[in-house]
């Protein structure tokens, strides 16, 4: 693929990559501070509500910034907006961006209103 496909798929796909990797932080960090529970001097459910809490807002500011100014966002990714179809692509990429935060915002509403660390079994 070259830079310009790439740069596209990037752009269209920004909104539910932020979301993946929001989900990835909060999940592994979440995890790992569970699994290590016993062998802290704190318990876990502090840090997993800081931890997601500024994850989540720091994820929710990248997309806003992203569908406020999405031609700023193309030219980080070498995408060229002034063609035929940039309306359709900047929806695209804002309708996707708006489902990713309301993805990361039930995340972070579902971490807070049950116990991270609670037994599974």
């Amino acid at each position: 693929m070259n830079r310009p496909t790439v740069g596209m798929i990037l752009f269209l796909l920004f909104g539910p990559i932020v979301w993946a990797i929001h989900f990835s932080i909060v999940y592994s960090s979440q995890s790992t501070l569970c699994a290590a529970a016993d062998h802290l001097d704190f318990h876990p459910n502090s840090a997993i509500a800081a931890i997601i809490f500024m994850v989540s807002i720091c994820a929710v500011a990248t997309l806003v910034w992203a569908i406020s100014l999405p031609s700023r966002l193309a030219a980080a990714l070498g995408v060229d907006l002034a063609a035929r179809r940039a309306s359709f692509y900047s929806s695209v990429m804002t309708l996707l961006a708006w489902l990713s935060v309301f993805g990361i915002a039930a995340l972070a509403l579902s971490a807070f209103l049950v116990d991270p660390c609670a037994p599974l079994r």
